[in-house]
């Protein structure tokens, strides 16, 4: 909350793509988990890029389903 999460390779390619983005997996900082980054464009009503949503997703968990 409150950081700027604009120079992360997980924004910068929706950015440029316009299209949605899976990171590689990483090691987090906040959590010392390994995680990847799912990331997608948000549009305006008239189609313009207006944001970018990215949501991490903790791998350990995801393998213990």
């Amino acid at each position: 909350f409150g950081a700027d999460w604009s120079n992360r390779p997980w924004f910068l390619s929706v950015i440029s793509s316009g299209e949605i983005s899976v990171s590689d997996i990483y090691r987090s900082k906040a959590t010392d988990s390994f995680c990847f980054t799912l990331s997608g464009p948000i549009f305006d009503r008239n189609g313009n890029l207006c944001g970018v949503l990215g949501a991490d997703v903790n791998f350990a968990e995801l393998l213990s389903v």
